[in-house]
């Protein structure tokens, strides 16, 4: 019975996982030569003016995390969240607001409410992944479902030795 859960279980885990390894080396193969940033944006954008401007644009953004420039230095400066957590399939850092880190000027908003499906299911794969959708009962499940393939694993070795020693007494 555990075999059929843990398998269901590592399937969902298995396929997030490879999509986000293919986002990785499709990246990776796309991706110019890096070079050392000297500066993440000019000294005269404020960050509080910027997330000022997130709050006149979309009051109920919250904020994950902000990532500065550090591939190229005119990569944009990025701040990354959520408007709702209603949703537990939502993850917390689905849309995001992407300004200039030259001028401070505001170049893209991509609100996950407002796009179609399949953005919707992509960023459901970060809760189900890690187990974040239905509070400490969930990781803790995710933690006992991630160990029974070696639990099963070992228990089958058992066995298996188990049955071996049996048959060289039968034999003796």
């Amino acid at each position: 019975m555990v075999g059929v859960f843990s398998l269901v279980f590592n399937i969902s885990l298995g396929f997030t996982g490879a999509w986000w390894n293919v986002q990785a080396i499709v990246g990776l193969l796309s991706a110019q030569q890096e070079r050392k940033v000297e500066k993440f944006f000019k000294e005269s954008i404020s960050v509080d003016s910027l997330l000022k401007e997130i709050k006149m644009q979309l009051p109920e953004f919250q904020t994950g995390f902000v990532s500065f420039p550090h591939h190229h230095e005119k990569d944009p400066i990025q701040f990354y969240g959520t408007e709702r957590l209603t949703n537990p399939f939502r993850s917390r850092f689905g849309s995001y607001f992407r300004f200039d880190s030259e001028s401070g000027k505001l170049l893209e908003i991509f609100n996950l409410s407002n796009e179609n499906l399949f953005y919707t299911i992509i960023d459901s794969f970060r809760p189900i992944h890690y187990g974040t959708f239905g509070g400490i009962i969930t990781k803790i499940l995710w933690v006992i479902l991630g160990l029974s393939p070696g639990i099963l694993y070992i228990s089958g070795i058992g066995i298996l030795i188990s049955k071996r020693n049996l048959q060289e007494k039968r034999k003796n």
